[in-house]
């Protein structure tokens, strides 16, 4: 598969986890436990989002599939398990997998 110079695939639709909009209605989701926040390191997503902002995470929200290019996700690194945050580049229906950047 060729992939676009700084992404990575990732084996399967389900490990991704869409970022969620600071509402006030999230903000007491997060209160109550159903939201995750996580902190942004590093510069990769900026300008969309800077090192040290706060996100938060709907892990069990149901994801559509396919997933729209362009929206930001959450993902572990396939190969180091490392969370990141990251934007939908391609889709590939025929494997079912997303490529981010």
């Amino acid at each position: 598969m060729t992939t676009h110079p700084a992404s990575l695939a990732t084996d399967t639709p389900s490990e991704l986890q869409p970022v969620t909009a600071l509402t006030w209605r999230n903000f007491f989701l997060w209160l109550l436990g159903f939201l995750t926040r996580r902190t942004v390191h590093g510069h990769s997503m900026a300008p969309t989002l800077s090192a040290g902002e706060s996100i938060l995470i709907n892990s069990k929200q149901k994801l559509i599939h396919p997933l729209p290019c362009g929206s930001i996700v959450y993902l572990k690194h396939p190969i180091t398990a490392l969370p990141m945050i990251k934007r939908i580049y391609r889709h590939h229906e025929l494997h079912q997998t997303y490529e981010v950047i």
